[in-house]
């Protein structure tokens, strides 16, 4: 396959020279599931077909507020390949910046991973006139949930994503990255999948890593820092190990011994 042109385009090329490899890795139940590059292709197709069946065109805004789990990254390519923007929230900021990026992004449809992060903006989706729908990941009683969702796209051929797909555009607006509002309100950091690729190509060269090797993931990756790394183990052909918790990182990494783990200081200290 061709060198990337679209973010999505690297789960392909993944998938194409790699194809022996598991793309992601979770704890369940005290011991590490991995996803095939192609089984979790199918579950981004699946989410797309949703989307198109939602009602998603190009250029609409679609909110993901979660911690790091593979289901973020499902969410992530799926709404970029029917040509919809990834608004990419922090899980932990106040009820005003939440109301803020939602009105300022205009997100027509959020995904959340908890009951919690559901109920938070669900109070406050009157004050959101573009919002329409809200769905969480994890299953709880009375919310909206993904897997809900996920049905309404089996009745949209799966060509129809492929059409779709087609007609996205390396310059096309990819993500918004909100800022932390240190200066005032957060600031909505537009990128294009050609401004993300660019850096993701610069940066494989300086990662010391090769394809079936493992990669230790806990940093957020809604934020720019880390989403790039997903993508460049992508590129490269690792496996994306996600860490349980800043308390669980050390023994993770004992059980995983990745090849490589990004880090800032507090985590370092952490393990140490």
């Amino acid at each position: 396959m061709e060198t990337p042109q679209r973010i999505f385009d690297l789960l392909y090329y993944q998938q194409n020279k790699f194809p022996e490899i598991d793309v992601f890795a979770s704890k369940v139940d005290s011991s590490w599931k991995t996803i095939p590059t192609l089984e979790f292709i199918e579950h981004v197709n699946k989410i797309s077909q949703a989307l198109i069946a939602f009602g998603i065109n190009h250029g609409d805004k679609v909110g993901v507020i979660s911690e790091n789990r593979w289901e973020w990254n499902a969410l992530d390519f799926a709404i970029q390949q029917v040509g919809a923007v990834v608004v990419a929230v922090y899980p932990n900021i106040s009820e005003k910046d939440y109301k803020f990026i939602f009105n300022d992004a205009l997100i027509k449809l959020c995904f959340v991973s908890s009951k919690d992060l559901f109920e938070k903006i669900k109070n406050l989706q009157s004050e959101i006139p573009s919002l329409e729908d809200l769905y969480a990941i994890n299953e709880a009683p009375e919310i909206n949930n993904w897997k809900e969702f996920i049905k309404l796209g089996s009745q949209v051929p799966h060509i129809e994503v492929d059409t779709i797909k087609e007609n996205v555009h390396t310059d096309h607006l990819a993500t918004l990255i909100y800022t932390s509002g240190t200066t005032g309100n957060p600031k909505g950091v537009m990128l294009s999948h050609k401004n993300v690729l660019a850096d993701v190509m610069s940066s494989e060269f300086s990662f010391p890593v090769s394809s079936g090797q493992r990669a230790l993931t806990f940093l957020p990756v809604c934020h720019a820092y880390e989403r790039v790394f997903h993508y460049v183990y992508i590129y490269k052909g690792l496996t994306i190990y996600f860490a349980g918790s800043l308390e669980t990182i050390g023994s993770d990494m004992k059980e995983v011994k990745p090849h490589i783990f990004s880090a800032v200081p507090r985590v370092l200290e952490k393990v140490y």
